[in-house]
């Protein structure tokens, strides 16, 4: 009875119409579309890809299974129905070998008797340009929907199914949703990781390839770590696509990675990679792997809230006085975005190194006297032993000063609340325009109000008062 079911969901998958002459189609995933206008490209043949699907779980690793194969080799597996089952597809030039991937595998088999599968198509994601490695995503989707059928033949439950895609990856999962829904089944959660830009906007004037988006799961959350408003400069989706949309410090460039202007031409499109021109994409990924709980962690949680535009968030105009994930009123980014009824567009601030996630707290200058002579830019840094923060208050010390928002690690911020800034702890640092080094250092002087620090400061030539306000979780 489970094979005829499979058989018959499998025929249903790869029924099509009449083939247009220029259509390309193969066996068991079906045809796809002529050539797109600056796509210029159909998927590669599926001998040629080679992808693989391993399962690990407690008891077993790296265990190869296949679609197409009548489920020999999944009923062979340590695959079981009654576990979760979490799939992670890997983005371009990645690999189910990556350490990144095995640590995700790793932690979440310590957090959960589950059901971990990798999808490697790192044949097709290593192609000689970009556009051959998009152009191979949604071959690669109805490969994954073709094995998630025969996991449902055999009793899976398509609401224990979540799939993590990364760059690519994303929109990869985001075609085996749009697979199995069209056949009447639809996938419990899709966890978008910084879904790849190049050749998925909707904007550009040739057609462009459909983007993961709300409709291919029951829930779908979406991490944007470097979203762009121009398609040149960045590797992802800047605009919003699942049911909620998670935009870490503004969903662009993250505290700590170096923006690198017109990073996709040079990186993307030559099919060259550089480090420091991805770390913003790469993000998403750290985010995520940091988000999954983990008995060393101390309990933080990437939580955000909601914002009318990157523009309200920047200036620190929605700033929550009261973060509750119980009421909707902020969500939680990453594994447990599932356990947050927030939707919509949400935003936080991260610190710039790990342990990324850390408390929200906010800076309000008042006061700002400058002197005529005074240059550079202003920058506090909170410190406590070997933990420090430090935050730029301003590009330029003749900009506008407003309200800025800043992540303290852990143990400052429960030290904070205890005993607040003291001489010697923190300072204001400020920095000359010209040679960037440091100019003058000022101490704070520290004035409690339940949970507003009132840091008044004197240096270079600038008198101000800094509110620090810390958010309630």
């Amino acid at each position: 009875m489970g094979r005829m079911m499979s058989a018959i969901l499998r025929n249903r998958l790869t029924l099509r119409n009449p083939r247009n002459k220029k259509e390309i189609c193969y066996d068991l995933v079906g045809c796809f579309p002529p050539d797109r206008p600056f796509l210029k490209l159909t998927p590669q043949n599926p001998e040629d890809l080679g992808t693989r699907f391993y399962l690990y779980t407690r008891n077993a690793s790296e265990e190869v299974i296949e679609y197409g194969d009548e489920r020999t080799s999944l009923v062979a597996s340590d695959f079981r129905t009654d576990r979760m089952t979490r799939i992670l597809v890997h983005g371009f030039k990645g690999s189910s070998k990556d350490r990144s991937a095995q640590y995700i595998v790793s932690n979440l088999l310590k957090l959960e008797d589950c059901n971990v599968i990798l999808l490697d198509w790192s044949k097709g994601a290593q192609g000689q340009t970009y556009r051959v490695s998009a152009a191979n995503t949604e071959l690669v989707g109805r490969q994954l929907a073709l094995l998630l059928l025969d996991l449902i033949s055999l009793g899976a439950n398509p609401s224990a199914i979540h799939l993590i895609g990364f760059s690519l990856g994303a929109h990869i999962a985001g075609f085996a949703g749009r697979s199995l829904l069209s056949r009447g089944i639809r996938l419990s959660r899709i966890t978008g990781l910084d879904p790849a830009s190049p050749l998925f906007r909707e904007h550009l004037v040739a057609a462009s390839i459909p983007a993961l988006n709300d409709q291919d799961a029951a829930l779908v959350d979406v991490v944007h770590t470097a979203g762009s408003i121009l398609w040149t400069e960045g590797f992802g989706l800047l605009r919003n696509l699942g049911h909620v949309d998670f935009f870490p410090n503004g969903g662009q460039d993250q505290p700590g990675c170096t923006h690198v202007f017109a990073s996709l031409i040079v990186s993307h499109l030559e099919g060259t990679v550089n480090s420091s021109a991805v770390c913003n994409h790469l993000r998403g990924f750290q985010l995520f792997l940091e988000s999954i709980p983990s008995p060393k962690q101390d309990g933080c949680q990437f939580r955000a809230f909601p914002c009318a535009s990157r523009e309200h968030f920047r200036s620190g105009a929605c700033f929550p006085m009261k973060c509750d994930i119980n009421n909707g009123s902020c969500g939680i980014m990453g594994f447990s975005a599932d356990k947050g009824i927030a939707r919509g567009p949400l935003y936080l601030v991260t610190r710039d190194s790990p342990p990324f996630c850390g408390n929200h707290s906010q800076i309000i200058p008042s006061g700002v006297q400058l002197g005529q002579r005074a240059r550079g830019f202003i920058l506090a840094l909170f410190k406590h032993g070997r933990e420090r923060t430090h935050f730029r208050m301003a590009e330029s010390i003749h900009e506008n000063f407003y309200a800025r928002q800043l992540a303290f690690s852990r143990k400052v911020w429960q030290y904070t609340r205890r005993h607040g800034f003291h001489r010697g702890d923190s300072g204001v640092q400020v920095a000359h325009s010209e040679d960037k080094r440091w100019t003058r250092t000022g101490l704070f002087q520290s004035i409690h109000h339940g949970r507003t620090q009132v840091l008044c400061c004197s240096v270079y030539l600038a008198v101000f008062t800094l509110s620090l306000v810390q958010a309630c979780g």
